[in-house]
């Protein structure tokens, strides 16, 4: 979605976020953005992975994102 004419990563992130606000959110993208992380993960992002990334990168990342729901009872 944020690779689409006029909506920009962070419009994307706050879209989610705001269906999904229980969901911890992994960023995957070519581009990391240049902000603090405290920015996006105010908007439940657990982590950026960026392309182009192993299997055990997602993998990871996932395992994490488990961890944080398990944490907030969800």
């Amino acid at each position: 979605p944020g690779d689409r004419p006029g909506t920009s990563w962070m419009d994307t992130i706050e879209a989610l976020s705001f269906h999904f606000k229980k969901t911890p959110l992994i960023v995957v993208s070519g581009y990391v953005p240049d902000m603090p992380f405290k920015t996006l993960e105010e908007r439940g992002v657990v982590s950026i992975l960026p392309k182009p990334f192993e299997r055990r990168d997602l993998l990871r990342e996932v395992a994490i994102a488990l961890k944080v729901m398990t944490r907030s009872g969800q």
